[in-house]
This record gives C-alpha cells, sequence and structure tokens, in this order.
C-alpha cells in the first residue's frame, strides 16, 4: 500500500459483492468494477459510493482522492465528488466527470444520494472542519435529478458534530438518511477517540417533513 502526503493510507479501487440474504456477500468479479484514472481527480482513491437506480440505468455519486502532489489542484491534496453510470447492474461503470461546480466544489465527503417523497432527488453530505472545532458538519442539497444540479438548502450545517463523546474526533460524518414517518433519521458515524474506533450516532429532523426518502 501506498501513503498519501500527511502519510495516511491511498485507497483503491471499486469492487462488487452480491448477496441472497444480506448477509453472506459473495465478489461477483475477481477485479474491480471501476479503477482509478492515472493524472485524473480519482488517480489515488475512490470511495464512498452511493448509488440511484432511475430506470434501469444505475447513477453513482463517489469520492474522488487526488492526494499524491495533485497536479489537478496546484499539487496539494484535494477531494472530488465525481458521478459515473452503469448499465449492467453496476458490473462495469462508465465516468461521468465530476459533479455539477456548485457540489464538487464545496470539498463534499460520505455522499448519501436519496430520492425525496416529492420525488426529487437529495445529497446529504460530510465537509471537514465545517463547523470549526466540532470537525464536521453536514448540508443538505437537492436536485431534481440524480445528478443535480444541485442547491444548498442552508448556508449552515444541519447537523455538526462535537456534543458527544464519540463525535470529537473524525474526518467526515457518513449520513445515511431515511423516512420514519415523516421525520428524517439521520445514522451518522463518529470516532470514539478514547478507544480508537468508530460508533454509529443517530439524529432526528426536529419536525415532519415530505422531503425525506421514504423508509426502506
Amino acid at each position: 500500500a501506498v501513503r498519501d502526503a500527511n502519510n495516511g493510507m491511498v485507497w483503491g479501487d471499486l469492487g462488487l459483492a452480491t448477496s441472497t440474504n444480506g448477509t453472506v456477500f459473495t465478489r461477483s468479479k475477481a477485479t474491480p468494477v471501476m479503477t482509478r484514472t492515472p493524472n485524473w481527480y480519482d488517480q489515488d482513491g475512490i470511495t464512498d459510493a452511493t448509488i440511484v437506480d432511475l430506470g434501469g440505468t444505475l447513477h453513482m455519486i463517489y469520492v474522488g482522492w487526488c492526494t499524491r502532489s495533485c497536479a489537478l489542484n496546484a499539487g496539494a491534496p484535494a477531494f472530488y465528488a465525481m458521478k459515473a453510470v452503469s448499465t449492467d447492474a453496476g458490473r462495469t461503470w462508465t465516468k461521468q466527470g465530476r459533479l455539477d461546480p456548485a457540489s464538487s466544489t464545496m470539498e463534499l465527503q460520505h455522499p448519501d444520494l436519496v430520492l425525496d417523497a416529492d420525488g426529487n432527488y437529495a445529497l446529504f453530505y460530510g465537509v471537514d472542519a465545517a463547523c470549526g472545532v466540532n470537525k464536521v458538519g453536514i448540508f443538505q442539497a437537492q436536485g431534481a435529478a440524480p445528478f443535480g444540479p444541485f442547491t444548498p438548502v442552508a448556508s449552515n450545517p444541519i447537523l455538526c458534530m462535537g456534543t458527544q463523546s464519540f463525535e470529537i474526533l473524525g474526518d467526515g460524518a457518513f449520513p445515511s438518511v431515511l423516512n420514519d414517518n415523516g421525520i428524517g433519521r439521520m445514522y451518522y458515524t463518529g470516532v470514539d477517540e478514547a478507544n480508537a474506533v468508530y460508533k454509529i450516532g443517530l439524529a432526528d429532523s426536529s419536525a415532519p417533513t415530505d422531503t425525506m426518502p421514504p423508509a426502506k
């Protein structure tokens, strides 16, 4: 394995595993379904894939790592919001470049793309240091198609971490959002610094909303 400019592990390519019961998974291919592109936005890693199915075509938003002397960012490390599509149930993917500029320039990480109850798409994501010393915040953006264009719903985070002991340390909140009888439930991760492990937290919306994805 190689390490980035900050001596962190550089992530790899995207694989695919399938399951008939949700408990036991089997790799469907011996090789990655999508690989990094040299000297491009995802040259050092492909992470955080979130996928929706629209008419048989899978739409993916993922985070591309460009951290080792990234030529596309004047040599500085960077993360980019990227998009790709698949027409064969995810076995092969065609990269579509960066997400629309309004979203891709926000250094978003850990995206969660979901279909709202009103038929539009919402994109939840984490941003490092969005809440100052609390390290991580979450914003919401929505659009009428899986790839946007997205418009920020609010200029401030909808969740700032740091109030719980396991939220003090971390690099993103890994949000996963669903609708529970009209109340938005956001499951997210934080780092328990004392024990050096990830833990899962739950944040609820303060009022019923019709712009949250239906429960699965």
